[in-house]
């Protein structure tokens, strides 16, 4: 646990008097808690330079730190009017253009994006040390998106749950070997009957059940419509039915 995380747990235990007393070593006297109340003011003191509960500045510490997942933090961000107002009172990135707090671009962020997590992690903790608290930054996430980006090829997205899942079966190797593993395990699991797509924007492939549609081909709609169009058409080989998606640019 980080020490900003410790420190929260400590002030709200002595909150609702859950401190052990350090007693006294005299048996003549009664046992008393001295140094303890001089503890509790210091850490008290520190907490509310955060102008934050003890327990919304422990969720913060976590979330940076990699304790919570990013799902439980989302719902602890939009679940707590004290860290919208903690969080109101701090700037953006310079490259966002959302909002004009860090509150607004804490909840425009997809918490299921690693990438994205990981900037809110870094976000966090920036906000965090600026009031004092040292917290570690963990790295899993943008490990995570570095590991996707080199993996995949160029004409797929993958989504993260779908990864996460193939990650569960990862073997114990290198960081060189886990990437050709994975790469291996995508182009086994995104099939095409011939080439893949040219996606004309992002890839949007299909998944249905947990598992991914076959790319059967794309057809160019001429003058459907005003713009450059193409119908991209997958099938599910389950179900025998296929879908079609429809970019224009």
């Amino acid at each position: 646990m980080t020490l900003c995380c410790r420190i929260a747990a400590y002030a709200r235990l002595t909150q609702v008097g859950e401190v052990p007393f350090i007693h006294s070593t005299r048996t003549s006297s009664p046992p008393v808690n001295f140094g303890v109340k001089l503890v509790t003011a210091i850490l008290l003191a520190y907490i509310k330079m955060f102008s934050l509960p003890s327990q919304e500045l422990e969720s913060l510490c976590k979330f940076v730190s990699g304790e919570i997942s990013p799902r439980e933090f989302e719902s602890i961000l939009y679940g707590s009017s004290e860290l919208e107002q903690y969080f109101s009172s701090k700037k953006p990135p310079s490259y966002f253009h959302g909002g004009i707090s860090l509150y607004h671009y804490l909840i425009g962020v997809n918490y299921s994006d690693p990438a994205q997590i990981f900037n809110a992690q870094d976000r966090v903790q920036r906000a965090l040390e600026e009031d004092g608290c040292k917290v570690n930054l963990d790295t899993t996430q943008r490990e995570l998106h570095e590991l996707i980006l080199s993996a995949q090829p160029k004409w797929l997205e993958v989504p993260t749950d779908f990864v996460a899942e193939l990650l569960k079966d990862t073997p114990d190797i290198s960081k060189a070997e886990k990437t050709k593993w994975l790469k291996a395990k995508l182009l086994s699991a995104f099939q095409c009957l011939k080439k893949p797509p040219k996606w004309l924007q992002d890839a949007m492939w299909p998944i249905q059940e947990g598992k991914p549609l076959i790319f059967v081909g794309q057809l160019e709609l001429g003058n459907e419509f005003h713009d450059d169009s193409v119908v991209y058409v997958f099938l599910n080989s389950a179900t025998k039915k296929c879908v079609t998606i429809i970019q224009s640019a």
